[in-house]
């Protein structure tokens, strides 16, 4: 594609955002990481000369024309995901490997390791966790991630986690909502009725004129 000239500008929900928010004169930040080149510096310069904070936008070394590769031969899927239960992990495999597959927070930490170092055939294969942590015990985060890893492959999920809801917190609920449930129209026209007889309301008095 040749052109003589063209035009770039700043986009994006973030920056868009911002420079809104700047705009209607409210203080307005962007964090985020740009390229180590020349498209960097103009969206950094760009977003500064629209009156955004850039002190939290990092620079990478990675050039806006190089490429990021992740080493990943497939993909992790859970069924069912939410789960409140036990799950499947399914994935594929090319080459008889030995991998490790863990269950691990949202900080990162180990929950449970699922494989370690164990050898897997090739093609489908499925690995189940029953929702325990490494000591037995019942997960209950709202989500967790899980992952493969085999030299260089490498990938991850996010497991999502469901929890029903106690036998006794439902009739509970259920005793809440009758007490608290809306009231009929015949309830309502029967309640206005003894509030009139309660409080009848005082009639106008006729002025009476004498004749002349």
């Amino acid at each position: 594609l040749a052109t003589d000239d063209f035009l770039i500008d700043t986009g994006g929900c973030a920056a868009n955002v911002a420079v809104g928010l700047a705009k209607l004169g409210a203080a307005a930040a962007v964090a985020g990481k740009v390229g180590q080149d020349a498209f960097g510096d103009f969206i950094v310069q760009d977003l500064a000369a629209k009156g955004i904070d850039t002190s939290h936008v990092a620079r990478s070394e990675v050039a806006v024309l190089d490429t990021i590769h992740l080493a990943s031969k497939g993909d992790l899927l859970p069924i069912p995901n939410p789960s409140s239960d036990t799950m499947r992990v399914y994935f594929d495999l090319t080459d008889p490997v030995r991998l490790t597959m863990q269950i691990l927070s949202a900080a990162g930490d180990t929950v449970r390791t699922l494989l370690d170092d164990e050898g897997r055939p090739p093609g489908l294969n499925i690995v189940e966790w029953d929702g325990r942590d490494r000591f037995g015990n019942p997960t209950f985060a709202p989500f967790y991630w899980i992952t493969l890893e085999s030299g260089t492959d490498l990938r991850c999920a996010l497991l999502f986690r469901t929890f029903p809801i106690p036998a006794e917190a439902c009739s509970a609920r259920r005793s809440i909502s009758s007490a608290t449930s809306m009231p009929t129209t015949s309830s309502l026209v029967a309640m206005r009725a003894s509030r009139r007889e309660a409080h009848p309301v005082p009639q106008p008095r006729s002025r009476m004129r004498s004749p002349g």
